[in-house]
């Protein structure tokens, strides 16, 4: 039997109760405490990060230390924790601007001095995550069209390489979110509709740029998260008012030769991501229909085989044996 909130369960409380403003919040947990981040507006004047622990037993630590004093004008704070200490993440909107981290301690305290990783004024809503060995911060950066950039930092506060252009063009890509399976990230972001790039622990672009949504309608504000064995992503999206979607058949396992699968009648894929070709196993002789996310078909072939290295990256609908599979070309 599940436990069901009830108003004596669903409790709030104070982590920061200072004058004026505190907004933009973001958190995350290790050392046995929760450490929060947010925009804090006190003095009426300055818009500081600042952060504070707070126990599993609800007891809030810390007043708010403020993180880096260089700047007064700093938002959209995020998080990450890599085991010892804390990571976090920020956009300055005023000198010096850009996007900055600083490490916090298991006291609460920053630690070392800031990191720029972006002076550019336009560098914006940063994202932040942790894969076991270095940090990864994203973050929407214009040039003539906003593109998303990456910046690897190690846990002893080296930028790693140069940055990473995730995705650039003439569409507008914005609002990054990530994740991290254990093996590679998955970088997700809004141009119209949601987009995703796989990119590996090394930095390097894993195939090409693939739609995550199944519709052409308008779609913004992206998340990602992996567990199960597969990522969701969620988005809000207009239909008739502004509502959340997601997907969660972003499996993981990007193909390096063919993607197979089985060919019996309630067959799926362990793999919805792939490289050059499906083939369908024991399927000689097996019609593949191939429908595009528009529901336009592609191509059709009985030979149980779809040669996909001349379409175009993107979500496809291969129909075989009366069933349907969704499956995703990065390259």
């Amino acid at each position: 039997m599940g436990l069901t909130p009830s108003c004596d369960t669903i409790q709030s409380f104070y982590i920061s109760n200072a004058e004026s403003i505190q907004e933009l919040p973001d958190v995350c947990f290790g050392l046995g405490n929760y450490v929060a981040v947010w925009t804090d507006f006190r003095n009426g004047v300055d818009r500081m990060i600042r952060t504070a622990r707070i126990t599993p037993q609800w007891a809030v630590l810390d007043t708010g230390s403020v993180i880096w004093a260089n700047s007064i004008y700093q938002i959209t704070p995020v998080i990450a924790f890599d085991g010892t200490r804390y990571l976090a993440a920020w956009q300055n909107i005023a000198d010096p601007f850009g996007i900055h981290c600083r490490f916090i301690g298991a006291d609460g305290l920053p630690q070392d001095s800031g990191i720029t990783i972006s002076t550019a004024p336009s560098a914006t809503n940063p994202r932040i995550c942790y894969d076991g060995v270095n940090y990864l911060v994203v973050w929407q950066e214009y040039t003539t069209t906003n593109n998303i950039i990456g910046q690897f930092i190690s846990p002893g506060g080296a930028l790693i390489g140069d940055t990473i252009v995730v995705t650039s063009g003439a569409a507008n890509h914005v609002a990054p979110a990530l994740c991290h399976d254990g093996n590679q990230f998955l970088v997700v972001w809004a141009e119209t509709q949601i987009w995703g790039q796989v990119v590996s622990g090394t930095g390097n672009l894993v195939g090409a740029p693939f739609q995550v949504s199944g519709t052409q309608y308008e779609q913004v504000d992206p998340d990602v998260f992996f567990g199960g064995g597969k990522f969701l992503a969620i988005w809000s999206e207009f239909r008739t008012d502004y509502d959340i979607y997601g997907n969660l058949d972003i499996q993981i396992g990007v193909q390096d030769s063919n993607y197979s699968v089985p060919s019996h009648p309630k067959f799926y894929a362990d793999k919805t991501i792939f490289i050059d070709r499906v083939n369908i196993i024991g399927g000689r002789g097996v019609k593949i229909s191939v429908f595009d996310i528009l529901g336009n078909k592609v191509t059709e072939t009985i030979n149980g085989v779809w040669e996909a290295q001349s379409s175009s990256s993107g979500v496809y609908f291969l129909s075989a044996n009366g069933q349907v599979i969704r499956v995703v070309k990065v390259k």
